[in-house]
């Protein structure tokens, strides 16, 4: 508990700020992808330390065991933390963040690109509604209102020339100008 909460509340704090940094520049699949990558890479350095503590003392089994063939003997999490701490030094509180990262890190990216696709793709589907990502936002934002405003004037002039001058009279009363 003491290490899952904050590595949890970690993992998904770092993905979804990475998820809006990264949406504004990229589209969504890629963008979910690499914050579920990230959230990993940053969770699992807060329970790293947790699970080598974990580990070494199931490893250990009880406390001053005789028949004990590990070279562990803690009495408890602090102890552990501590003897680990003072004789092995920090970097033995990551023992295994490369390896565990090569397992989870790929599983995170996928499992959050599908996560993605698949919200928006129920929210199209049932909730009958067309997202923009932020992505297109982005891009949207980048046009001018000069290049708006041409734009509409462009629509509204094409529509009018249809209504009004191209079209065959019969055709004007089953396709009404807007």
């Amino acid at each position: 508990m003491l290490a899952s909460i904050p590595s949890t509340m970690t993992y998904f704090f770092t993905y979804e700020v990475a998820k809006r940094k990264l949406t504004q520049y990229m589209p969504d699949p890629v963008a979910h992808f690499l914050s579920g990558a990230f959230g990993d890479l940053v969770a699992c350095s807060i329970s790293m330390p947790a699970e080598v503590i974990k580990v070494r003392l199931q490893m250990q089994g009880r406390h001053d065991n005789p028949l004990q063939l590990t070279p562990y003997n803690y009495r408890n999490a602090r102890d552990a933390f501590r003897t680990i701490y003072q004789t092995e030094g920090v970097a033995a509180l990551f023992q295994g963040y490369r390896a565990t990262i090569t397992r989870d890190m790929p599983f995170s990216a996928i499992q959050f690109a599908i996560y993605g696709k698949t919200l928006y793709s129920f929210a199209r589907a049932f909730l009958n509604v067309l997202l923009p990502t932020p992505f297109q936002q982005s891009m949207s934002k980048r046009c001018s209102y000069e290049d708006v405003t041409a734009n509409r004037r462009s629509i509204s002039h094409r529509r009018w020339r249809l209504a009004n001058h191209s079209w065959p009279v019969q055709w004007r009363e089953v396709w009404p100008a807007r």
